[in-house]
């Protein structure tokens, strides 16, 4: 780890070389038009680009340089609204902060998207920046509206000088990153259905699944950015919406597959099954979505053109049916994957975005730790009177509501706490001693304030050394603020830069005494909710986006939980979390089967019914209390129930027939999984 992070340094690729320079032009172009208008914080300007340019790609840049504006807009007005009842009452003002503070930090972390994330984030800082600055100076209603003014102005600046140059010098796409999560979530998909037809793999099938719906979070984190890059890019977010939605619908019927019983395959079935498996094996190693479609299609038009035969069971009827649906799905992923390379014009996609939210309790865990760390800051504040505390109020909170979005936040936040004490003396010799000489000239002052900056920005291309880049850059800045009104004053400096080292320390502190729930907390209300999915399941319309969506986020969770290495959940609740989103499709194919039946009110009752009654029976098998002839009991009803409506077919009764068998299976062999061990999983699965 130690040599990989030294040569992000020593060892600069063309590309890291190229990010620093257009970096460091960003920043200096900031610097510069803000002490031309001669603002009095022009380094909140530079703080702006750098956390535009923390990923350089065009379309990036631009949705978090909008959201960004468009958040210290927000914020300045929350300030001056604040300000309007709490000028004279700083206890109030300030509190009222906090709560902002709680609110924003909640709602932050409740979406999945980083970028808007970014957006509460700034809405935060910019709410306490206006608050904070009016409070320190003489209180008044002309100075609250010139700061808040002043910084919303400034940082547009940072984010017009960041945009701008990312787009002139060597400008980057998002669409060859999405382009290869793209593939990774088209093999991921793969791997899922290959393991799925081998029902000895439970533990690599658990795994394969949690992988692809990694990818899946993946590819829709560049949807957003991607929408901003040419008329082509809109027209790749819609094909990445394909992929992720029909990547979903195929994990959910692949995961159905494993649930065979003996008798259900016949000869050709079992030939088909091998023959698709290692096909897919083969595609497995190689990069062409256009070679695998051409395999695809052929081999599913082999299976259309050999019929069962008239003694096929239901059963091997269905699974026919369903082999036929699964490479179905996979020729629309490799279309899809060459939309994203290729979009064609006259091509229109309708697929829903997946909106995946975060369960409000892990949010709300992060909104209270960033709220304390303003209380506890502001008490310093008032109790002192030391204005460097206004400093770790406000940094630090911004880092940690945007780094508790990622995996193992506390270690990047003490990444974050090395690399501002790193700044430290770096801060003291090159942004005080050295500068001291060439306040006057802008382009020495450049040169000797930018140098460690050139080089820090290396480690913004690099994810194990973002962290400690976004430490040295916040704490460097902060301890020299470049302006036309320098001071060189190093006890300052050093003041500014406790501040922070203490806002860093505390934040690292509240992650450590703070964390996420726990996960049995966690799991009771996600599984409530995956109770609720089945039950509302095709009562609105776009039911199964809408159940792709809300299944993601769950299981998005659960997974998450269970590759913890502090708070590891059981394997077989997770295996609860996958049956449901597999039930719920089954529910969603036979509300299909008898859609086009058009079938009156005292059937549509009859329907609702065993709806609800499915999910009560997921219940138990969970609990351990399901009973298999009850199930078929109820079955049964909705059977009669639908055979007494003249419009369904018998055809389409057995298919329902045997849909309600498949969830019986599914739902008696999740209880008899309770009480079998975890599966061994392999270390790199659970890395």
């Amino acid at each position: 780890m130690t040599s990989s992070v030294l040569a992000v340094y020593l060892k600069p690729k063309l590309s890291t070389i190229r990010f620093g320079l257009k970096g460091i032009v960003a920043m200096g172009l900031s610097l510069y038009v803000t002490m031309l208008m001669d603002f009095d914080r022009p380094y909140w300007a530079m703080i702006s680009a750098v956390f535009l340019l923390m990923r350089p790609e065009n379309g990036m840049v631009i949705q978090k340089g909008f959201f960004q504006f468009c958040g210290n807009v927000i914020g300045g007005l929350i300030g001056l609204v604040i300000l309007s009842y709490g000028l004279q009452h700083r206890v109030l003002a300030l509190g009222s902060v906090a709560l902002m503070i709680f609110v924003l930090g909640t709602l932050a972390s409740r979406t999945r998207d980083f970028n808007i994330t970014y957006l509460f984030a700034m809405i935060a800082t910019t709410m306490g920046m206006v608050v904070l600055i009016t409070e320190s100076s003489a209180p008044s209603s002309a100075g609250a509206f010139t700061i808040a003014v002043s910084r919303v102005t400034e940082i547009g600046i940072g984010v017009a000088c960041a945009t701008g140059i990312s787009l002139v010098m060597w400008p980057q796409d998002t669409h060859p990153r999405m382009m290869a999560d793209a593939l990774g979530t088209l093999k991921a998909a793969l791997k899922v259905v290959h393991t799925q037809l081998d029902v000895h793999e439970a533990g690599d099938r658990h795994t394969a699944i949690l992988d692809a719906l990694d990818a899946i979070m993946a590819l829709q984190a560049d949807t957003g950015p991607v929408f901003y890059e040419g008329p082509a890019g809109p027209r790749r977010a819609r094909a990445a919406h394909l992929l992720s939605q029909r990547g979903l619908s195929l994990i959910a019927d692949a995961n159905s597959m494993a649930y065979r019983e003996r008798g259900e395959l016949n000869q050709m079935l079992s030939v088909w099954i091998d023959q698709l498996r290692d096909e897919l094996g083969g595609m497995l190693e190689r990069d062409d979505p256009k070679a695998m479609r051409d395999e695809l299609v052929e081999l599913r038009q082999s299976i259309i053109r050999q019929p069962l035969g008239e003694g096929a069971s239901a059963s091997q009827q269905h699974t026919r049916r369903a082999l036929l649906t699964l490479m179905a799905h996979l020729i629309v992923l490799c279309d899809a994957c060459l939309l994203i390379e290729s979009p064609e014009p006259g091509r229109a996609l309708k697929a829903r975005a997946p909106r995946t939210r975060q369960d409000w309790l892990p949010a709300m865990t992060v909104g209270l730790r960033c709220m304390l760390l303003f209380i506890i800051g502001a008490v310093v504040w008032i109790s002192t009177g030391w204005n460097s505390a206004i400093m770790m109020m406000l940094i630090p909170v911004v880092l940690g509501t945007m780094l508790a979005q990622l995996p193992h936040s506390d270690m990047l936040v003490m990444r974050a706490l090395l690399g501002g004490a790193i700044a430290f003396p770096i801060a003291i010799i090159f942004g005080n001693v050295l500068l001291a000489n060439t306040m006057h000239a802008f382009e020495c002052m450049l040169m000797i304030f930018g140098l460690p900056l050139f080089i820090a920005l290396f480690g913004f291309t690099a994810r194990q050394t973002f962290p400690q880049t976004l430490g040295f850059c916040m704490t460097y800045i902060i301890m020299t603020m470049p302006s036309n009104h320098m001071t060189f004053d190093v006890p300052s400096a050093i003041e500014r830069g406790l501040a922070l080292l203490m806002g860093f320390t505390l934040l690292m502190v509240l992650f450590r005494s703070l964390p996420v729930p726990r996960a049995t907390a966690v799991h009771r209300r996600l599984y409530r909710a995956m109770l609720s999915d089945l039950r509302q399941v095709g009562s609105k319309r776009d039911e199964a986006e809408r159940f792709n969506s809300n299944m993601l986020s769950r299981l998005q969770q659960l997974g998450h939980y269970e590759r913890s290495a502090r708070d590891r959940l059981p394997w077989h609740w997770v295996e609860q979390g996958l049956l449901a989103f597999a039930v719920g499709h089954l529910v969603m194919q036979v509300r299909a089967l008898l859609r086009a039946s058009l079938i009156p009110d005292r059937q549509r009752v009859a329907l609702q019914v065993w709806q609800q009654r499915v999910a009560r029976h997921y219940d138990e098998s969970v609990t351990g209390a399901f009973d298999i002839a009850i199930f078929e009991a109820h079955t049964r009803d909705l059977l009669a129930a639908l055979a007494s409506w003249p419009n369904v077919e018998a055809d389409v009764l057995d298919q329902v027939a045997f849909v309600c068998g498949r969830i019986g299976m599914m739902l008696r062999e999740q209880q008899e999984r309770r009480d079998q061990p975890d599966p061994v999983v392999s270390k790199s699965a659970m890395a």
